[in-house]
């Protein structure tokens, strides 16, 4: 059993970590930018224009 990352195209074996999420499908490698990019508009800067 095995499935492909969206982002890099790396093969992800049986008991390997994947992350799924409206038809992607994500390696561990490709995990930090994959979660940066869907967080995005959750993103703040502490003392910038927008308080919390």
């Amino acid at each position: 059993m095995r499935a492909v990352c969206s982002l890099c195209a790396q093969d992800i074996y049986a008991g390997e970590t994947l992350w799924y999420r409206n038809g992607v499908t994500v390696c561990a490698d490709c995990f930090p930018r994959f979660a940066r990019e869907e967080l995005r508009p959750f993103e703040y800067i502490l003392g910038g224009d927008c308080a919390l």
